[in-house]
């Protein structure tokens, strides 16, 4: 079984996430996307987490023991997405994700294509 990645050690491209911009929360509060973007306008690192539990009763997302699963990394340049891997943390389940809620999955696809069409001019 894989150990639980707390929050505060997710990084995009070396930024702690709680230093990128979250751009979506959804499936109740469980899913959340979070968007770095490069000092070139046109790049830009994202990252799909699910919330796994914490020792808190106030903001889930805020306790400093959060624990985190991955669901998908990518990173887009001028040109749109090029690199799109899931759930690559997992030490012996890479790519697979146990129970997804898949409306959320596609809310964040959604998410992930309207910040793609901002950022990434030669996208289409």
């Amino acid at each position: 079984m894989d150990k639980d990645i707390l929050l505060k050690d997710v990084l995009l491209n070396v930024t702690p996430v709680k230093d990128c911009d979250m751009v979506l929360e959804c499936n109740h509060g469980l899913y959340r996307l979070y968007i770095y973007k490069e000092t070139d306008p046109t790049c830009f690192y994202a990252v799909a987490l699910e919330w796994n539990g914490c020792e808190s009763d106030g903001d889930i997302w805020a306790c400093e023991k959060a624990t985190v699963t991955p669901l998908f990394n990518c990173v887009a340049y001028f040109d749109g997405v090029r690199h799109l891997e899931f759930n690559r943390e997992s030490e012996n389940q890479a790519g697979y994700i146990y129970y997804p809620n898949i409306e959320g999955i596609c809310e964040l696809f959604s998410k992930l294509r309207e910040v793609e069409k901002e950022l990434s001019p030669c996208c289409d």
